[in-house]
């Protein structure tokens, strides 16, 4: 594609201190992380707190900035496709968090050199499949807040830019989910069997890739078997970043 992300959207934004050093080997510079775990590391930092990005300390001497998830106003997307909230609401929300900007950019200024960050974001089905007029509400949210002093909506690589923080924060292991951790996809067995079942099919990948190499190096051709097994990588690799893994153990998510 021709194309280097610079930002990270970890899957149900889990987020780990080895993260850091990954990422930063692979290029990354930002990573995207959940308010939730950030206030479970804190229980008593003040709510505009959120709204800044912080160096996050990784567990091998690499550090990441990191961008806070608003956890309520991504919530408010999926009761506006429950017909709970309308996209004036949503903005209302946003037109109070704006004009908090003068105060927080003079009192958290050694948080950040310039001003606040809300990162708001949702499931990609629930804008492409589940809410058929998501994208016709989304194009309304950006409509109105163009009304909205002082509120300006970009990516998160344009609100970084020029905007980098100035705080270093140890952010502990976790993910979105009710209790900030990773329980919520592990303590249920029916949501476990494929977690189980890819970790299966990964070992056996592994040990047909040993056996095809040695095939290979006694002189026989493989390159059928080769790219058999490259096709059942993409597969795996699939089937490992599947939504399928957690939530809902339904059969139709299993496939």
């Amino acid at each position: 594609l021709d194309y280097s992300p610079e930002g990270f959207f970890p899957p149900e934004l889990g987020w780990s201190p080895f993260l850091a050093d990954i990422l930063r080997k692979l290029g990354f510079k930002w990573v995207v992380v959940s308010d939730k775990v950030f206030r479970m590391a804190d229980p008593r930092c003040p709510e505009e707190e959120v709204f800044f990005p912080y160096w996050l300390e990784g567990a091998r001497g690499k550090h990441i900035v990191g961008v806070l998830q608003h956890y309520g106003l991504s919530q408010m997307l999926w009761e506006m496709h429950a017909g709970k909230r309308t996209a004036e609401d949503f903005v209302s929300v946003l037109e109070q968090y704006s004009i908090m900007e003068e105060r927080l950019g003079e009192r958290y200024h050694p948080y950040v050199a310039t001003k606040p960050l809300l990162v708001v974001s949702t499931d990609a089905e629930l804008l492409g499949l589940k809410w058929k007029r998501g994208l016709e509400a989304l194009s309304r949210i950006y409509e109105l807040a163009e009304d909205v002093p002082g509120l300006r909506m970009c990516s998160v690589k344009t609100a970084l830019k020029d905007n980098m923080p100035k705080k270093l924060f140890y952010m502990p292991s976790g993910s979105w989910s009710h209790d900030a951790r990773f329980t919520v996809w592990l303590d249920r067995p029916e949501n476990d069997v494929i977690n189980t079942l890819i970790g299966e099919a990964r070992r056996k990948f592994e040990f047909s890739r040993c056996i095809i190499l040695t095939f290979k190096s006694m002189g026989f051709r493989v390159d059928d078997a080769e790219q058999t097994l490259q096709e059942a990588l993409e597969n795996l690799m699939l089937g490992e970043m599947s939504d399928g893994r957690g939530w809902d153990a339904a059969p139709e998510r299993r496939r």
